[in-house]
C-alpha cells in the first residue's frame, strides 16, 4: 500500500502549495551551507545537486560540500566541521 493518498501532489490546491512551499522558490536572502555524502542511500547526490542549482537559479549564494563515502546516518555529523568553519567565516 502506498503512503500517498492518490491526487494528493498533482492537484490544486495542493501542488501550487507544494511548489511555493519548495525550497529555491524563492531565494534565501543569506549565504547557504549544503552538505552531501557520496554514500547516501536516502537522499541522492543528484537531488541535492538539484537544490544547490535551484537556489543559486533564484539568487541564492550557494556552497556545496561533499562528503565522500558518508552514508545519510553520520551526514549531519561529518557535516559540523564544514558548518563551523563556514559560519566562522562569516561571523568572524
Amino acid at each position: 500500500p502506498s503512503l500517498w493518498v492518490d491526487g494528493f501532489t498533482n492537484g490544486d490546491p495542493w501542488r501550487s502549495i507544494l511548489e511555493t512551499n519548495s525550497p529555491g522558490a524563492e531565494p534565501i536572502p543569506v549565504p547557504t551551507l549544503v552538505t552531501q555524502g557520496t554514500s547516501d542511500k536516502v537522499i541522492p547526490a543528484s537531488t541535492t545537486a538539484q537544490l544547490a542549482t535551484r537556489l543559486r537559479s533564484s539568487g541564492s549564494t550557494v556552497t556545496e560540500q561533499v562528503l565522500p563515502g558518508v552514508p545519510h546516518t553520520l551526514a549531519g555529523e561529518k557535516s559540523v566541521p564544514f558548518a563551523v568553519e563556514f559560519f566562522t567565516d562569516r561571523f568572524n
